[in-house]
């Protein structure tokens, strides 16, 4: 595809727009950015967790915070140093967690508008 799109074998020697032209390529097979806008890459996670990692997408993007933010909770929280490494019970504490956090930071935001 990108010898077809560009002429090149390798993105490392592509320019700007031929990179462009290689994504619009991608979007138009199907490709879709699961990036939520503003927060980085969704990481590695199990399966059964996507429902909660969705809602904590959510909460991050509220707050302004990166998933670094919620990989750094999960850190404190239980040792673990990636999110897929924790269990359903884990999950859903470092979920509570980061909606107390969110109520906060809502509350206090409001506050500072009144």
């Amino acid at each position: 595809m990108l010898q077809r799109v560009t002429g090149l074998h390798s993105c490392a020697k592509m320019t700007v727009q031929q990179l462009e032209n290689v994504l619009a390529e991608l979007k138009a097979k199907g490709f879709v950015d699961n990036r939520q806008a503003g927060i980085g890459r969704m990481p590695l996670h199990q399966v059964q967790h996507r429902a909660m990692l969705n809602k904590i997408a959510v909460l991050l993007k509220q707050t302004g915070k990166t998933w670094d933010y919620a990989v750094g909770t999960a850190k404190n929280m239980f040792d673990k140093d990636k999110l897929v490494q924790l269990n359903d019970d884990e999950m859903h504490k470092l979920t509570s967690a980061l909606q107390i956090y969110t109520n906060r930071h809502t509350k206090k935001r409001s506050i500072k508008c009144n």
